[in-house]
């Protein structure tokens, strides 16, 4: 392990020195200022599994802690988030097909689930998502683009209200190491120095940007 560091001076006078730790492979697995723990991580074969913001004395984190899962060819399949004493956790839990495509994913905010399915053709390509509030089919066209005979649907008893569960509003920061907790559980600092650290699972979208899982 390799530990560098470096010593800013304020305008006002006051310093501060910011350590940065690194594994054998050049990942850093521990941030530290004037001394306090800003954030560690946690590689298994290489890949980020795990990173915590701790609190408390001699830290200066905000209580926040994410694990990531992979299948074993190494395919996203959990990103979950714990946050300090009295918030709610968060996470993203996806199963996929043989083939890696995701086939159904589960935000869990607390104890309440958002449950999302989705079905592909013989060929791969995705053909039924039913999300909450909404079920849609697509249809794709002789040369194999996007056809125009997509549909989509409500399902019975749907009531128009926006879904605003709680993982939305956990944001995406560029930078992990050497930033300070803001101190709202659900802003966690989310990279890992090379903008690789997973904040959640997302689809891609086809060319008329719907899901492509």
């Amino acid at each position: 392990m390799q530990t560098l560091s470096a010593t800013v001076k304020l305008p006002d006078g006051s310093t501060h020195t910011e350590a940065y730790a690194y594994n054998d492979d050049g990942q850093t697995v521990a941030v530290a200022e004037d001394g306090n723990t800003i954030a560690t991580s946690t590689y298994t074969t290489g890949v980020l599994t795990a990173v915590a913001y701790p609190g408390g004395t001699s830290n200066a984190g905000n209580g926040t802690s994410g694990t990531f899962g992979y299948t074993p060819t190494g395919a996203q399949t959990s990103v979950a988030w714990a946050f300090a004493a009295g918030q709610t956790p968060v996470s993203d839990t996806v199963a996929r097909s043989q083939a890696g495509r995701i086939v159904q994913d589960t935000i869990a905010d607390g104890p309440t689930s958002y449950v999302s399915t989705y079905g592909y053709d013989t060929v791969g390509r995705l053909v039924t998502a039913s999300v909450p509030y909404n079920q849609l089919t697509y249809g794709y066209a002789a040369s194999g683009g996007c056809g125009a005979n997509t549909a989509h649907r409500r399902p019975a008893g749907y009531r128009e209200r926006a879904l605003q569960p709680a993982h939305l509003r956990v944001r995406r920061k560029r930078r992990l190491w050497g930033q300070h907790g803001s101190g709202q559980g659900r802003q966690p600092h989310l990279d890992d120095g090379h903008h690789h650290c997973p904040r959640r699972i997302e689809p891609e979208s086809d060319c008329h940007r719907r899901l492509l899982l």
